[in-house]
């Protein structure tokens, strides 16, 4: 097997806008590197491709683009190439939330393509031998579900290192799933924001390059263990994520033979004018609105306001995909959006036996992917623009057919 890592620095030196909480003024310096970080392996004489960059959000339009000229250099087929974001609320703003009026820094967002060809490039130009130690801790008292707090969520942290033949390490790949939003909107310093602090961190402490990626994290955030605020929380928060996974870890070597990827997608169409559930929730809440505080009729608002946006750019026509790469003992999968912990949950217990790695945010950005049982009942729902039980089915058309291989 061989592996290598690339590191691609993409912070702009001027004042930008910012994708997230809807900010009007722009950038007014940097608190942490916004980054580039590509993985490239190849496995039986198979190349594959994971690049994930620092932004709120990606377009498919965007990563197909990336695709093709990717094929046409190295000859790496598009579907083995997964091209995915963090999920920072503190970047710059690559690209145009649904329900922000956000300002997109387009040449910004045409040279990160540039970057992001030129970083596989290199990675895979400098390919070389590697064997894997798989990693695992789980994370305990620092976030957790963000709608109740006893609620599920996907609190493993899994790492994939990567030695040379000298047993050096020559990179790590880490998955934790958790909302990267301790920086709220009043912040204006460009940030990675909680998992750039812990890839920051752990880089010092492994003295190798890292690349982070988010899962499962759709109702995950550090909302109910927050003890301080702005930098001093990411500062705290972060250290306290890589001293326990230092402390918990367990670590194995697992058997990666019998490589098999593929994918899998289906189209949803979203008509918020004829949805049900829509047009009934937006009469409860106008209803609603009118008896009671200050406070909670601003809230109302703003979750009505989500559904009358929703109606105004109906129809939505949205591609999901998922890539499934699969060895013996280990699985991969991306998912293309903010997805809720139940299907990380789900996932695992319909696959059992082998180790499985969720990536969010990849290939594509299809909002919020909320479980039927639990479509309405929080913010989720009215951030999402797929109708109730899409998600499932497209979360059981995975599980099938990485079931298969």
């Amino acid at each position: 097997m061989k592996a290598s890592f690339d590191k691609f620095d993409i912070t702009p030196n001027y004042p930008v806008h910012m994708a997230g909480y809807s900010r009007k003024s722009k950038s007014i310096g940097v608190l942490d590197p916004i980054e580039i970080n590509t993985l490239v392996i190849e496995m039986e004489k198979t190349p594959f491709v994971i690049c994930i960059f620092d932004s709120i959000i990606i377009e498919e339009s965007f990563v197909n683009n990336i695709k093709d000229e990717v094929n046409k250099t190295l000859h790496i087929p598009n579907e083995n190439i997964i091209i995915g974001c963090i999920h920072t609320h503190s970047a710059p703003a690559f690209f145009k939330l649904a329900f922000e009026e956000t300002s997109v820094e387009q040449d910004l967002t045409n040279q990160v393509k540039i970057n992001i060809i030129q970083s596989i490039i290199r990675a895979y130009n400098n390919l070389e031998d590697s064997n894997i130690i798989f990693e695992k801790s789980m994370i305990e008292g620092l976030y957790g579900n963000r709608n109740q707090k006893d609620g599920y969520a996907d609190k493993s942290v899994n790492v994939l290192k990567f030695y040379d033949k000298h047993n050096s390490l020559i990179g790590a790949f880490v998955n934790i799933s958790v909302h990267p939003t301790i920086l709220n909107g009043s912040n204006l310093m460009l940030s990675a924001d909680l998992l750039g602090f812990v890839r920051q961190k752990l880089q010092d402490q492994l003295d190798c390059p890292v690349l982070i990626c988010n899962g499962t994290c759709g109702d995950v955030s550090t909302r109910f263990y927050r003890k301080l605020s702005g930098i001093e929380e990411l500062e705290y928060t972060s250290s306290s994520i890589v001293n326990q996974m230092k402390d918990k870890i367990t670590s194995e070597v697992l058997n990666l033979n019998n490589l098999r990827i593929a994918s899998t997608s289906m189209v949803s169409i979203f008509d918020a004018e004829k949805d049900d559930f829509n047009n009934s929730e937006l009469k409860r809440l106008n209803e609603k609105s009118s008896n009671v505080s200050e406070a909670e009729k601003s809230y109302l608002k703003l979750l009505a306001s989500r559904l009358e946006i929703k109606k105004s750019l109906s129809p939505y026509v949205l591609h999901l995909t998922s890539t499934i790469i699969k060895t013996d003992e280990l699985m991969i999968i991306t998912l293309p959006g903010d997805v809720n912990s139940y299907f990380a949950k789900h996932i695992r217990e319909s696959i059992p036996n082998i180790e499985i790695i969720l990536i969010g945010y990849s290939n594509a950005y299809v909002s919020y992917m909320v479980e039927s049982k639990n479509y309405g009942k929080y913010f989720e729902t009215f951030n999402t623009r797929l109708s109730r039980g899409v998600s499932d089915e497209f979360i059981d058309k995975v599980i099938e057919k990485a079931a298969s291989l």
